[in-house]
């Protein structure tokens, strides 16, 4: 059986959430890490509203909108290989997030 490797994500969060809501997509985004049987190890806010060098097309359900900025979060885990597709899958269809990009560490 395969361990648990260390993984970096930085998911771009919607930038039209109030602190609230803001604050229940970071903790969901934990909870989709732990869903999949993974441990976080670190997390943090790496830019409030940062600017995209072009505008995204966001269209999740109903909602079709066009972002220019957003909340860039950062967060560490570590997770089985054999798991991080069923992650990646999970934070697509998350109606918070707008982009992911999950790297292996070391």
């Amino acid at each position: 059986m395969s361990e648990e490797k260390l993984y970096e994500a930085i998911v771009i969060i919607r930038p039209d959430l109030d602190k609230t809501n803001r604050e229940n997509a970071i903790e969901t985004l934990k909870k989709h890490v732990q869903d999949c049987e993974g441990k976080v190890l670190n997390g943090k806010v790496w830019s409030e509203q940062r600017p995209f060098c072009y505008p995204i097309k966001f269209v999740k359900g109903a909602q079709k909108k066009m972002y220019n900025e957003g909340l860039y979060y950062l967060l560490e885990f570590n997770l089985l290989p054999g798991k991080i597709r069923t992650l990646e899958d999970t934070l697509k269809l998350d109606d918070n997030v707008v982009r992911t990009l999950i790297l292996k560490k070391g």
